[in-house]
């Protein structure tokens, strides 16, 4: 096995061209700083696929939450390069979700939000020399490295998040592109499938399903046990089944075998957690009830129309007329005095009233029209033409039978 410090010979290195079979015109590379912002980029890389004229390679990150990223590569079967020789390689693009480390790339830089926009303020001024409070992913200090805007491209979700950039950041709008979200455009294009995935997920017909969604750090649904106690004490039925999904920075922050250890006592009232390398979206796609917090998961719970209740979180936190600021007003925060599982039943019978298209309209201003956009912009800066056949995004994976024994 390859110690994850020994550079690579092939695909890239000084001999390569004895031991490649193929010649590809382009290397890109991919840089992990954390399991989400991969989960992320995943998105994006599809657009590459049946190009046989570009090799794209990983590398894993400096960051805080960088746990986790090895054994999701491993899955994948990527080629992975070790960082310091990454920095010491000229690549076509590189594509990030994260910004620790990415002056030293030595490519045209693409940087995404990992999540659904960029909706919350960092929640530390640290290295901000302004008044201004900084916006997590377009701030000066996460843009500008040595007076240098490190990116070539800020991809911003929707159009009014040009407004935030200028505020932050103005010396990086030229780099900016309103794309879309990858994300919110494989779930509407996966959205006809939510009858059969919930038959795939072990749903008997009439069952409900509650997903409890949370992000991660103080604030967050899983930083007190509040709401999954609850959950927990009026219990998994054969009319409810409940599903926790924790963000992958709590998994990897506490680590894997630590977090199944705490939930142990919610995994005997018979709620499900979903593990930290799955793919989240198609279980968002078969929930009839939602409970989150203000993370991106949240948001992207629009799309499935659940009946949909919040933690109570501090504004002072999120962007003002963010989707996620516009998310606090649209949606009820649970009540402390009324069983859950009561106050779900009750939105339901206002869900299909209720309108929500505020919300999901500042998700995106390009909503069907990301994997274009985007293919466009990569292979610009990959100076090749792109490829004959259409770019788009395929749908959401079906989910794992989880609801088995039920």
């Amino acid at each position: 096995m390859r110690r994850q410090d020994e550079w690579l010979e092939v695909p890239i290195g000084s001999n390569a061209e004895r031991w490649r079979t193929r010649l590809p015109d382009r290397t890109a590379l991919v840089v992990a700083h954390s399991v989400t912002a991969l989960q992320r980029l995943l998105d994006v890389t599809a657009l590459f696929d049946g190009d046989e004229r570009v090799q794209t390679l990983f590398t894993q990150g400096p960051g805080v939450f960088s746990a986790g990223v090895p054994e999701l590569l491993e899955r994948l079967g990527a080629v992975v390069v070790p960082w310091q020789q990454a920095v010491h390689t000229t690549f076509a693009i590189a594509l990030a979700s994260g910004h620790s480390g990415l002056s030293e790339i030595q490519a045209p830089i693409a940087i995404f939000p990992h999540g659904a926009g960029y909706n919350k303020f960092i929640s530390s001024n640290h290295g901000s020399t302004d008044h201004v409070l900084p916006v997590y992913g377009v701030s000066k200090t996460n843009l500008v490295h040595d007076g240098r805007v490190v990116p070539s491209t800020v991809v911003l979700a929707h159009e009014d998040e040009l407004t935030v950039l200028k505020e932050q950041c103005a010396q990086a709008l030229p780099a900016a592109l309103v794309a879309g979200d990858p994300c919110f455009d494989r779930l509407l294009l996966t959205k006809y499938r939510r009858p059969e995935y919930r038959t795939r997920l072990g749903l008997a017909p009439g069952r409900k399903l509650l997903v409890v969604s949370s992000t991660w750090g103080p604030g967050s649904l899983y930083s007190t046990d509040d709401i999954l106690d609850r959950v927990a004490r009026e219990a998994a039925t054969d009319e409810v089944a409940v599903l926790a999904m924790l963000h992958p920075n709590v998994w990897f922050g506490h680590g894997p075998w630590q977090i199944r250890a705490w939930f142990k006592r919610y995994r005997q009232a018979g709620i499900r957690l979903l593990e930290p390398h799955a793919d989240w979206r198609s279980y968002l796609m078969c929930a009839d009830w939602f409970i989150g917090d203000h993370g991106s998961v949240s948001l992207y719970a629009m799309t499935a129309e659940p009946a949909q209740l919040r933690t109570d979180f501090h504004l002072r936190s999120v962007v003002p007329g963010s989707a996620m600021a516009l998310l606090h007003a649209a949606v009820p925060t649970a009540d402390a005095a009324t069983p859950l599982f009561e106050q779900f039943r009750r939105t339901d019978l206002v869900t299909g009233v209720r309108d929500n298209s505020a919300v999901i309209n500042r998700i995106t201003s390009e909503p069907n029209s990301c994997a274009q956009n985007l293919r466009s912009m990569i292979y610009a800066h990959m100076k090749l033409d792109e490829p004959q056949f259409a770019a788009k995004l395929e749908e959401v994976p079906p989910p794992d039978n989880l609801f088995r024994d039920h």
